[in-house]
């Protein structure tokens, strides 16, 4: 319970770092108001703003080498692309060409075209723009899910720092307890129960040093392994404080619309309501318009064609079920994520 509050904090907090703009221009406008308070306040401003620079330099290096948001980008590409694909006329022209020879000897050369009757490039290209929304919402939900892990990871590697110099300073103290120990048996002051306690408790101050030193290691190594620098001296600090930050009702709708996971839900939904109307436009037969000119001995041949499908044998109406379906899923999803991510907030 507390791993997941302490990420949902994390979370927060990267939100803020990707409006690191914002943030500082807002308080740059502080900076530069009158100061009601004492010299203090404005000290603890300008802190807050160093600090956030410094997390948005480190989080920012490591999201431009992780491996996962690279994927996520080449996902948004191939999205830009298959837009821009889906963009095109669908049918190309078709040259043809004959030749005979027989009683008469007769040629003909001619051009068709395919006619999209169906409207199925625009389907297509609704659906293809809706995908690529998504792929953009679901990168910036990668980027934030990175961000809050690394603040997070972040964060327990300070407490974990602070653990390990609380358990040196009483490893210190131990050793110091124990050599008296010793002197005191020694000298017969105390029993040699008393001296094997002290001992003990020292071997234990020993272990506790160690399983703290090991896990300050594990997790600075976890840091350093997607792009952090390599000496942990120089990470920054986490804030003191958070940027204030005020939630009103009517507020809530907005930010919850504007969460990277619920625009990617209510893209995908839009996506299958735009696959409805692509398999009703698949339906749709499309034909083919074709026209040729050729020469038969010493006559000239010029002749015109037109063919259409006949959807007899399949009329392609489970698929538009399917797509229906599919459209009534996908927005029950988003409905879900919603709700979610309203209660999370």
């Amino acid at each position: 319970m507390y791993k997941h509050y302490a990420y949902q904090a994390m979370r927060s907090l990267c939100v803020f770092l990707f409006s690191l703009g914002s943030v500082l221009g807002q308080s740059a406008e502080l900076l530069e108001q009158p100061v009601n308070g004492n010299a203090k306040e404005e000290i603890g401003l300008e802190l807050q703003v160093a600090e956030i620079e410094d997390l948005a330099t480190f989080v920012n290096a490591i999201l431009a080498v992780h491996p996962v948001l690279q994927s996520a980008d080449a996902a948004r590409e191939e999205a830009v692309a298959r837009e821009r694909q889906a963009g095109r006329p669908i049918y190309n022209p078709e040259l043809e060409a004959d030749y005979e020879d027989a009683v008469d000897e007769t040629y003909e050369i001619g051009i068709s075209q395919t006619i999209d009757w169906g409207g199925k490039r625009d389907a297509a290209y609704a659906v293809s723009t809706s995908q690529r929304l998504a792929a953009e919402a679901t990168y910036a939900e990668r980027r934030n899910e990175i961000a809050a892990q690394v603040l997070q990871d972040l964060s327990d590697f300070w407490a974990a720092q602070t653990f390990h110099q609380l358990a040196s300073t009483n490893t210190s103290l131990m050793s110091d307890f124990a050599k008296q120990a010793g002197l005191r048996y020694q000298a017969g002051d105390i029993m040699r129960v008393e001296y094997e306690t002290a001992q003990l408790a020292f071997a234990e101050a020993r272990m506790r040093l160690a399983e703290a030193e090991a896990h300050t290691t594990e997790l600075a190594n976890k840091l350093i392994t997607f792009g952090a620098p390599v000496n942990p001296a120089g990470w920054p600090a986490m804030p003191t404080e958070f940027p204030e930050h005020r939630i009103g009702a009517k507020d809530l709708n907005e930010i919850v619309g504007m969460l990277p996971e619920v625009r990617a839900a209510q893209a995908e939904a839009e996506s299958a309501a735009a696959e409805v109307d692509l398999a009703k436009a698949q339906k749709r037969p499309d034909p083919t318009i074709g026209v040729r000119a050729g020469e038969e001995d010493d006559e000239s041949l010029i002749g015109v064609s037109f063919s259409i499908p006949l959807f007899v044998r399949n009329n392609f109406d489970d698929d538009v079920m399917a797509a229906v379906s599919a459209n009534s899923r996908m927005e029950a999803e988003a409905e879900t994520v919603t709700r979610l991510a309203r209660a999370d907030l």
